[in-house]
C-alpha cells in the first residue's frame, strides 16, 4: 500500500485520498526544519564550550564545529529543497487532526 507507514503523524496515507501527496511534503519539510534546529542547537553548545576554553576551561572542538556546520549547509539546502508554504502545513495539521477527531469518534 501506498505510503502506509510514511507519515511521522502515523495516519495512514489512505485517510488522506487526495492529499496523500501534500502530507508527505509537509512532513519532508517538517524532518527538514527539526535537522536544521538539532544542528542549530548542537552549534550553539559547541560555541559555549569554545567560550569555555578561552578560561582555561572546556576543550578545542574546532574541527566538530567545522563538521557541525557543514552538516548544517546540506540540512539547509535540504530545508529549501523540501520548502512547502505555511499555509498547506496549516491545511494539512487541520486535516490530520480532522482524521484523527474521526478516528477517536469511531473507538
Amino acid at each position: 500500500t501506498f505510503g502506509a507507514t510514511d507519515f511521522g503523524s502515523g495516519i495512514e496515507a489512505e485517510k488522506f485520498g487526495e492529499y496523500a501527496k501534500d502530507k508527505l511534503a509537509v512532513d519532508k519539510f517538517k524532518e527538514s526544519q527539526a535537522k536544521v534546529n538539532k544542528l542549530e542547537k548542537q552549534i550553539a553548545g559547541l560555541d559555549q564550550i569554545g567560550e569555555a576554553k578561552k578560561f582555561g576551561y572546556g576543550v578545542d572542538n574546532s574541527e566538530i564545529m567545522r563538521m557541525t556546520k557543514e552538516k548544517l549547509e546540506a540540512a539547509k539546502k535540504e530545508l529549501e529543497q523540501n520548502y512547502v508554504s505555511p499555509d498547506l502545513v496549516q491545511y494539512i495539521d487541520r486535516k490530520a487532526e480532522n482524521i484523527a477527531d474521526g478516528h477517536l469518534k469511531k473507538i
